[in-house]
């Protein structure tokens, strides 16, 4: 009865050929986004008994030396008139393991694997199962599909396994697998790489570029900035944040003219996400110097990386209490403190990732000590000549005292 069906099937779709002129696509035809098409080649394949060979076949690890190299489709006609032809012979009545790499850029997603199959197959995606499908009659393309989840894929080589079963007749296994790949971010770029004078002003930087290798539209967004210097450090104003995206697009983010004026330049770091209709995304990080001196470029201190939004990471700075504000009432960031000005606190380093860095001390700085003099001098000291000593100093101050609560006794002469 299945052998009659299978004429039937077979004399249906001749018709529906010869009405058609033969419009059929060849084998080895590749549909956009199809990253194996069907008929591919560089399959490793082993041809066992029928519920045989290793459980494990379908592992990422497992060794495949043992299996053959060969092209799809892989079956065996039987002259039922079936219109897809085998490339690789497959014999009834067994089941046929392969395997092959599929290798995808990172961002991939929307993973398809479609099957043409007599009889039937169990599909493996980095050695997990993902679907077992049974197919009567002549083989037909895309008479099942898979879709493959984000969470298996791998950026690189994955493996795509197979195990095609058939129960007698004629065999024939071919699989397509699609994927709407990433778009290309090696385009985009920042409207303005360097930020100048440091004024501590916000400036709006755009990023812009990208492309998709399907033609699809892509969508830009700046998820973080970082940077090579503390929010707050000195020599470098007064300001935290240095990055804002409040009511921007997401192609857009301020960033702010300031560098510290110890150092060599500052380097903003913009992680840049392109992403397409479908969801699949490149991402790229771009540089935006501030420099220390204006014909000298911005040095990245790669071992620093602070967040620019507020927070800190590899970098800790806290500030206690405002900074001291600048002594010129302009916040410059080279200004040299006033020969009378309060020492500056101590400069305390902390290693962070084989580099030493600032941490600016959250104890809040002591009180001045009371001065030595704790009541306001009489009229006398003021306008007396400076003393030559502490010692004339403290009888000075006796003798006034005692002049003005003990008065001398009257004046007498010495006896003789």
């Amino acid at each position: 009865m299945m052998r009659v069906a299978r004429t039937i099937a077979a004399v249906v779709m001749l018709g529906a050929m010869s009405a058609a002129s033969g419009n059929l696509a060849p084998a080895t035809a590749v549909v956009p986004g199809a990253v194996v098409p069907y008929g591919a080649g560089d399959y490793r394949y082993l041809q066992v008994s029928s519920g045989d060979g290793s459980p494990t076949f379908s592992a990422v690890g497992f060794d495949d030396n043992a299996f053959s190299v060969g092209d799809a489709p892989f079956g065996e006609q039987a002259g039922f008139g079936c219109p897809l032809v085998p490339a690789t012979e497959w014999s009834s009545n067994t089941d046929l393991l392969v395997r092959r790499d599929v290798s995808l850029p990172a961002g991939t997603n929307a993973v398809v694997i479609r099957i043409a199959v007599d009889n039937d197959v169990e599909l493996f995606w980095n050695g997990t199962s993902v679907g077992s499908f049974q197919h009567e009659g002549c083989a037909s393309r895309d008479s099942a599909e898979v879709v493959i989840p984000d969470g298996l894929l791998t950026a690189g080589n994955n493996v795509l396994a197979a195990r095609a079963s058939d129960r007698g007749g004629e065999t024939f296994l071919d699989l397509e697998v699609t994927a709407n790949l990433p778009p290309d971010c090696g385009s985009v770029t920042t409207d303005t790489t360097t930020l100048w004078p440091p004024n501590h002003d916000l400036h709006t930087v755009t990023a812009t570029g990208g492309t998709d290798p399907e033609g699809d539209a892509v969508a830009l967004a700046v998820t973080s900035v970082t940077s090579d210097e503390p929010l707050d450090d000195r020599g470098d104003g007064t300001t935290i944040a240095d990055a804002d995206r409040d009511g921007l697009p997401l192609d857009q983010v301020q960033i702010r003219a300031e560098r510290s004026g110890n150092g060599d330049g500052r380097v903003y770091r913009l992680n840049v996400v392109v992403t397409d209709s479908a969801g699949a995304s490149c991402s790229t990080l771009l540089s935006i110097g501030v420099p220390h001196d204006e014909h000298r470029a911005a040095i990245d201190t790669a071992t620093v990386d602070v967040d620019s939004f507020g927070s800190t990471s590899s970098l800790v700075v806290a500030n206690a209490e405002p900074p001291m504000p600048s002594l010129n009432g302009r916040d410059e960031a080279d200004a040299a403190p006033a020969a009378n000005a309060p020492p500056a606190q101590p400069d305390l380093t902390v290693p962070v990732g084989g580099a030493s860095t600032h941490l600016i001390s959250t104890v809040p700085t002591p009180p001045e000590p009371p001065s030595t003099v704790t009541s306001p001098a009489p009229p006398e000291a003021i306008t007396a000549p400076a003393p030559t000593s502490p010692v004339v100093i403290e009888k000075q101050q006796g003798s006034s005292q005692t002049n003005r609560h003990n008065p001398p006794a009257p004046f007498s002469h010495p006896s003789r």
